[in-house]
């Protein structure tokens, strides 16, 4: 009798889960809070801008969708982790990453219109402007330092794609198992994922000065906690991992408001 082979693939998503949470629990207790203000975020934009400041009426309308999504995105990308798909989880990451930096570089320049164009659907009309030179703009060098690097997920480079197989064994990397799962894999996504996540909050709180968020008592307390598990977390790498020194610079960057010159 054949074996049911889906059967067993489902089998080892359960199994590296429960692996995953039972190594992380602080992570998984933090979890049900960051979503409690995530999911919320769309709903406590408050009193919007002034009908005739066009460029920031422009700039809120785009960016209520982002936000409306980035709960679901960040969801997405902790599922794929936590079954040991962490190429995948670096290629959702990796989106969610670059649409942040395209918003905040138009956001702080206060161009709705050039948003607008950057997202125009029709090629003749879009927007010029590549990439690269907007992550210029917005953190010099992350581009060609730690921003390729998830680039090459995403292109299926098969070195990256043999390094994240979530099924190998980081002390026997000749051997593999369905089930395996890989922390340290885990933490490299979540490492960036995290600061992101306050930089978000962030320019939110730009976009929709009027927000309602520390309105109600409870998701003021939780927004509290995830500020302060993020940045505690920060810390902590600082002094435990000064070979990440360099990455936590670039998401103080990424994290930080201000004015971008053009």
């Amino acid at each position: 009798m054949s074996r049911n082979y889906y059967n067993i693939l489902i089998n080892s998503e359960k199994i590296k889960i429960q692996k995953t949470q039972k190594e992380i629990p602080g992570f998984y207790e933090f979890l049900p809070i960051l979503f409690n203000v995530l999911l919320q975020m769309p709903f406590c934009t408050g009193k919007l801008c002034d009908e005739n400041d066009i460029e920031m009426v422009k700039i809120q309308d785009l960016f209520q969708f982002f936000i409306y999504d980035t709960s679901f995105k960040v969801k997405n990308i902790v599922y794929l982790m936590e079954i040991g798909s962490y190429s995948d989880a670096c290629i959702l990451f990796r989106s969610l990453l670059e649409t942040f930096i395209i918003y905040k570089y138009f956001i702080l320049n206060k161009d709705g219109s050039g948003l607008s164009k950057y997202f125009e659907t029709d090629r003749s009309k879009r927007s010029k402007q590549r990439i690269k030179d907007i992550f210029e703009k917005v953190i010099p060098n992350f581009y060609d330092d730690l921003y390729d690097e998830l680039c090459m997920n995403t292109h299926s480079n098969p070195l990256i794609q043999a390094i994240f197989r979530g099924n190998v064994s980081k002390n026997e990397p000749t051997k593999s198992r369905i089930d395996n799962i890989n922390i340290g894999w885990f933490s490299y996504i979540a490492n960036q994922l995290l600061p992101l996540i306050i930089g978000i909050i962030d320019l939110y709180k730009y976009v929709y000065p009027n927000n309602t968020l520390e309105n109600n008592k409870q998701l003021k307390y939780d927004l509290e906690i995830v500020y302060k598990f993020i940045y505690n977390d920060i810390e902590e790498r600082k002094s435990e991992f000064p070979n990440q020194l360099k990455m936590i610079e670039y998401y103080n960057q990424i994290i930080k408001i201000k004015s971008l010159e053009q």
